[in-house]
């Protein structure tokens, strides 16, 4: 069995134990703007991290990053974190209900629902990429 790293597992009741057992997944993840993807991902309780042997989870995840208008830094530190054997920690600023709590992060966070298996991310507008906007205008003439 794996386990996540950084709990005592003598301190954690043997019912609950399971919970922090790492899990090959397809999670759904869900971004600010409301988009979302299914992402084959390694999880448990607490964190998730990427299977560094699967290039197509890699390659889609990194898609999904890009789409949400992630400015590139930001695209390959996310990808190096969650290919890290730490993967990513769940935020700790996420309170009450998972699937509407609200993150203030600098960069970005996220908080995995092991319940609902969803993924939230939490971006900072620090990340993303400015928007261009295309601006029409019409003017009549009497």
């Amino acid at each position: 069995m794996v386990y996540s790293d950084d709990l005592k597992y003598d301190n954690i009741p043997d019912e609950f134990k399971e919970m922090f057992n790492e899990e090959n997944k397809v999670v759904k993840v869900v971004f600010p703007s409301g988009d979302f993807g299914k992402q084959a991902l390694i999880s448990s309780y607490n964190k998730v991290r990427l299977n560094k042997n699967d290039k197509l989870a890699i390659d889609n995840f990194k898609k999904l990053l890009k789409n949400n208008n992630i400015k590139e830094k930001y695209v390959s530190k996310i990808l190096f974190d969650l290919l890290s054997n730490e993967g990513i920690m769940n935020t700790n600023e996420c309170q009450g209900i998972p699937s509407s709590c609200i993150v203030s992060t600098d960069s970005y966070a996220f908080f995995y629902n092991i319940d609902s298996n969803i993924l939230r991310v939490f971006l900072s507008e620090n990340i993303l990429k400015e928007k261009k906007i295309k601006i029409s205008i019409c003017i009549k003439y009497k």
